[in-house]
């Protein structure tokens, strides 16, 4: 199993600069998250990374697809078929070039759309029919508590089961969701549900996205319940830093440190 760390880990960096400095400290496979292409001042093409990850020897492993209201605006469409049309547009070209084995959605939660199960429904039929043969998982992943009703873990499944995806457990969100992210792994986990983790921790009261053991998540339970069900799934560091770059690279050290033990479920 491998840890990944999310190219949106340095908040005010282009993809491209991001993707440098994590290599330059060890990160050899990656998230590849699509705020960090929006970060960039000109528009980035598929092939740039393609090029860009051939020279630096990094693999793109998993890609987080934004929000479609990110790309489009809320009002462009209601319509669930047509926004997947347009959506899987822009997506396809890096999906196709860049070969990830996961592909991870958020659900669009009530503030979106009225009809959020049928609509969702609609959206992810159409979403997985468009990359049907491209040899990927597709994984919903569970939203932050105050985005009902996918914040909820049961319910994002319950979703993904219907539309013949799996499930990217984010663990700071169902922790901030009152949820104990051991238990709902383990649920996911017996399901056969589980092929993919965001990591990160917090305080219970907000979102902070933190290092894992920065916070008051217990990592112990949680690692004892994937080492017992042999989990093989990605495991994907999902914090970020907005401060300085020397000061985001000190932090990443901390990283190297734990990768280890991460990747091998055994803690220090």
């Amino acid at each position: 199993m491998s840890l990944l760390i999310t190219t949106a880990y340095f908040r005010r960096l282009c993809i491209v600069d991001s993707l440098r400095l994590l290599v330059s400290k060890g990160f050899d496979s990656v998230e590849l998250n699509f705020s960090s292409i929006a970060r960039c001042e000109t528009s980035v093409e598929p092939d740039t990374i393609v090029h860009l990850c051939r020279e630096l020897g990094v693999r793109i492993e998993q890609v987080h697809a934004p929000y479609p209201w990110m790309l489009f605006g809320k009002q462009e469409t209601r319509d669930p078929l047509k926004l997947a049309e347009k959506y899987c547009s822009i997506l396809a070209p890096f999906v196709e070039k860049l070969s990830p084995r996961v592909l991870v959605f958020h659900p669009l939660h009530r503030g979106y759309v009225n009809d959020t199960y049928g609509f969702n429904r609609r959206f992810f039929d159409e979403v997985k029919k468009r990359f049907n043969g491209l040899g990927l998982t597709l994984a919903l992943e569970n939203l932050v508590r105050g985005e009902e009703p996918w914040c909820s873990v049961d319910e994002v499944s319950k979703l993904a089961e219907e539309v013949g995806a799996r499930m990217c457990l984010d663990v700071g969100h169902a922790y901030y969701a009152e949820q104990d992210p051991s238990k709902a792994a383990e649920k996911l986990l017996r399901r056969g549900l589980l092929v993919s983790m965001h990591i990160h921790d917090n305080y219970g009261s907000k979102d902070l996205h933190l290092l894992p053991f920065m916070g008051r998540i217990r990592w112990g339970r949680l690692v004892e319940v994937l080492r017992r069900f042999g989990y093989k799934g990605n495991l994907v560091v999902e914090t970020g830093c907005d401060d300085y770059v020397d000061v985001c690279l000190n932090r990443l050290e901390i990283l190297k440190f734990m990768r280890p033990y991460l990747e091998n479920l055994h803690l220090p």
